[in-house]
């Protein structure tokens, strides 16, 4: 039986991009940590309500060729055939997988991950790596929470607890002199000019003297 090459490959999935696989993967680097608070922590507390699971990072190291190169492939299309070079389409398009930041998936040899992003992208090439593209690439998962939305009933209208009284417009107002009318009724009461006989003798005042009237009228002047 010959000797059979197994090459580890890795999967991007989902994004804005088509499905595919890089030709073969170097290193793959996985880290999963927990956060838990700095200070003393109370015994008998429960622990889950003071640490967490931090978001799972993902580094590789892969190469793409500019040799089609695809040991496997179902359909045998080459994601990253172009005009130019492989190396140079393979570098474009993880370029564009990360400026869109669209979470995805990525397929490594020991887990599925979703909701990665590309977080930082470096590639070098010098004389041995002329002819391929070697990048290393750091992966962050993102946590996303879903949010529920609750309609509540509308509020009846109603008065406030305090209200005050709607303002009348009673037209324009004019003062009163309040002592003009009690020296009136004084003065009439002496001379008995309040009674109806007295109203009949003076002919409703216009026999009175100008001391009387200016008396009855006061701020009037005496009529010559």
């Amino acid at each position: 039986m010959g000797d059979q090459t197994q090459i580890q490959r890795v999967w991007i999935l989902g994004g804005l991009t088509p499905d595919f696989a890089f030709d073969c993967v170097i290193r793959e680097s996985h880290v999963q940590e927990i956060e838990v608070p700095e200070e003393p922590v109370e015994t008998g507390v429960v622990m889950s309500d003071h640490a967490y699971l931090k978001p799972a990072r993902l580094s590789i190291e892969a190469a793409v060729s500019d040799l089609a190169f695809h040991p496997g492939d179902p359909d045998g299309d080459d994601p990253f055939a172009s005009s130019t070079s492989r190396s140079i389409k393979a570098f474009d398009m993880l370029e564009k997988l990360q400026a869109t930041f669209e979470p995805f998936s990525i397929q490594t040899g020991l887990k599925l991950y979703a909701n990665m992003e590309l977080m930082s992208l470096a590639a070098d090439q010098d004389a041995a790596t002329a002819s391929g593209l070697l990048f290393r690439a750091e992966l962050k998962q993102i946590t996303i929470a879903s949010t529920q939305t609750v309609t509540y009933p509308p509020r009846k209208l109603g008065k406030p607890a305090h209200q005050g009284a709607n303002k009348v417009n009673n037209g324009q107002q004019t003062a009163t002199n309040p002592d003009a009318p009690k020296r009136k009724s004084v003065l009439l009461s002496i001379t008995g000019l309040d009674s109806p006989q007295g109203q009949a003798i003076s002919g409703g005042g216009q026999g009175l003297s100008a001391a009387i009237q200016s008396l009855l009228n006061p701020g009037a002047s005496a009529s010559p």
